[in-house]
């Protein structure tokens, strides 16, 4: 499997300063079109489910890659997924295999060895016709480091960048196939 970190190939190339994220961050910031951000989990929940919200609306053709770095991390969100998997033609759940979700045709996971970079990140990349955007966040604590996980800190970026978000898709593809 190839070992690609999505965070260090495309955080550095987003513009702008690091914006520290501190409580809990308005819909407003958390849905810019480009932000460069360090947060912590809640952020990034809310961030990631304002961007998953377009494709509940209404099916679109394209396809979806979720990084939750361990497979158990999708329980919140799983009901969430198993719904957009229905208006896209695909998704791809990358994560240490710790737990399987339950399955669905249109989702496929992607095992991840527990020593690969992405097992560090979360991210997701919607690569969906007229609403392609992604987010990449890395794991700067890491699981068990602190009392509750929701306290890890994360530095990350998003972009509406379609340059970013075709290079995010090809070094995900590489480690599909």
């Amino acid at each position: 499997m190839k070992r690609i970190s999505l965070f260090k190939e495309i955080f550095d190339k987003v513009e702008g300063d690091v914006q520290k994220i501190e409580g809990k961050a308005s819909d407003s910031v958390l849905s810019k079109n480009t932000i460069k951000y360090e947060t912590k989990v809640r952020n990034l929940e809310r961030m990631c489910y304002i961007m998953e919200s377009m494709i509940l609306k209404k099916k679109r053709n394209g396809i979806v890659y979720a990084g939750f770095q361990k497979l158990s991390r999708t329980e919140g969100v799983w009901d969430r997924f198993l719904k957009m998997a229905i208006n896209v033609d695909k998704i791809y759940v990358f994560g240490v295999n710790d737990k399987k979700p339950q399955s669905h045709p249109n989702i496929e996971f992607i095992n991840l060895p527990p020593n690969h970079p992405l097992v560090r990140e979360w991210f997701l990349v919607i690569d969906v016709k007229f609403m392609r955007n992604m987010m990449v966040a890395y794991d700067k604590d890491g699981f068990g480091t602190k009392p509750l996980d929701t306290d890890r800190n994360f530095i990350g970026a998003k972009t509406v960048n379609l340059k970013h978000i075709d290079k995010a898709v090809k070094l995900l593809n590489e480690i599909i196939q």
